[in-house]
């Protein structure tokens, strides 16, 4: 009887965890129902609902990504083929670190990827998650699984209220060629400006600890310093099933009890050797950090439409074709200004690049990739002098 009552109890908490990670959700102001659609929320029309873009439903919510020169572009597929293939991005439709609506907006980003044959994928091989981004090999031209065909990504990252004491929550999406089957893909967050360099077709710009940024601990388990984030999402062929996080961090720190989280007792480096690799992590206070769907057949896919692999240009979505996650950056214990201090403009990463991977193992071949990519820049400044140029050690001027 004990034992049944046991396997009732597990099977209910699995059916409230299932709940809870793939029901539509609304969290910091932002929908989470993998539609694109500010003013609308699973299936219905809801004033105030903020999102990724405006399909013109009346409301106050806000579309988060610009949309400058969209037409242009869509009519430009149609008059000038080539630019079919082309990748370009768009940054959030408001400055960086703006008050709207009473929520902090970090920044957003949408990037169009290339499609079919191209040089940003993984060469066929054994390029892996936590190998040092220096030996990640990238081919002249090759074509990647359509499963693993990375059409367009989304970011964005908010406060849920004005200040540094709301809750930090992270949005992504991505959408993809193939529906058929099991995806998984990361989304990694990097403190260095590391970049994918065309000439060479490989990387530069990654971290000093095996080609990533460490996370530093005290004694006591606090973090002194932030380091690298990656985030891993699996989706069945009918919803989320797992989000993991990981941290890249020092092996013997492992042996620390941190302040803001609990290790979860993954760890992968680079071979079975390696002294730095990322570690899993969990909330210290409840176990579930976020959330995701996918798309239903005909989701609206946005001003600047989706171009698949064979270079048609459709409106809509298809069933599970785009897929969206929301994760608790604070629940998480991965809140910069909480953990370590410093201003709310404080950039909590740098680049951040986004990978397909070929099964749901951490280290299996990585596929396509879009990235890295610039979050959390800085506007640029304008400044007029009435003295342009200095000539000796004595010169003044006014700003």
């Amino acid at each position: 009887m004990k034992q049944f009552l046991l396997l009732l109890f597990l099977f209910f908490f699995m059916l409230r965890l299932a709940a809870q990670i793939s029901l539509p959700q609304v969290q910091a102001n932002f929908g989470i129902e993998a539609d694109l659609r500010t003013n609308f929320f699973n299936a219905s029309f809801l004033n105030g609902n903020d999102d990724w873009f405006s399909a013109g439903d009346p409301g106050t919510g806000i579309f988060i990504i610009d949309t400058t020169g969209a037409a242009g572009i869509v009519n430009g597929y149609g008059t000038n083929p080539a630019t079919l293939n082309y990748s370009f991005i768009r940054n959030m439709n408001y400055p960086t670190s703006s008050v709207v609506n009473n929520r902090l907006l970090m920044d957003a980003v949408f990037v169009r990827d290339f499609h079919g044959v191209d040089s940003t994928v993984f060469a066929a091989g054994s390029n892996k998650n936590a190998e040092h981004p220096s030996i990640w090999s990238t081919p002249i031209s090759q074509s990647v699984p359509a499963k693993n065909e990375i059409l367009d990504v989304f970011m964005h990252v908010r406060r849920d209220g004005p200040t540094g004491a709301d809750a930090l929550w992270m949005f992504g999406g991505i959408s993809i060629e193939n529906t058929k089957g099991n995806r998984y893909f990361d989304f990694e967050m990097f403190q260095t400006d590391i970049f994918y360099d065309r000439s060479i077709l490989g990387f530069t710009g990654y971290g000093p600890d095996a080609g990533h940024s460490t996370w530093i601990f005290d004694s006591a388990g606090n973090l002194t310093k932030s380091g690298d984030i990656i985030l891993t999402a699996e989706y069945s062929s009918a919803a989320l099933t797992f989000i993991e996080a990981r941290i890249w961090v020092n092996k013997n720190d492992l042996s620390i009890k941190p302040a803001n989280f609990n290790w979860s007792g993954q760890f992968d480096g680079a071979n079975a050797g390696a002294q730095f690799g990322y570690a899993s992590i969990v909330p210290i206070v409840g176990k579930v950090f976020y959330s995701g769907l996918q798309s239903a057949s005909n989701t609206w896919g946005g001003p600047f439409k989706i171009v698949l692999a064979d270079n048609s240009v459709v409106a809509n979505y298809t069933a599970g074709q785009f897929m969206e996650i929301a994760v608790n950056l604070t629940k998480l214990g991965l809140d910069p200004v909480l953990i370590l201090g410093g201003s709310t403009c404080d950039r909590p990463f740098q680049k951040v690049l986004v990978k397909t991977r070929a099964s749901t193992s951490f280290t299996a071949e990585l596929k396509d990739f879009v990235g890295p990519f610039d979050f959390n820049l800085a506007p640029k400044v304008k400044l007029f002098t009435d003295v342009p140029i200095f000539c000796g050690v004595k010169s003044v001027s006014n700003l």
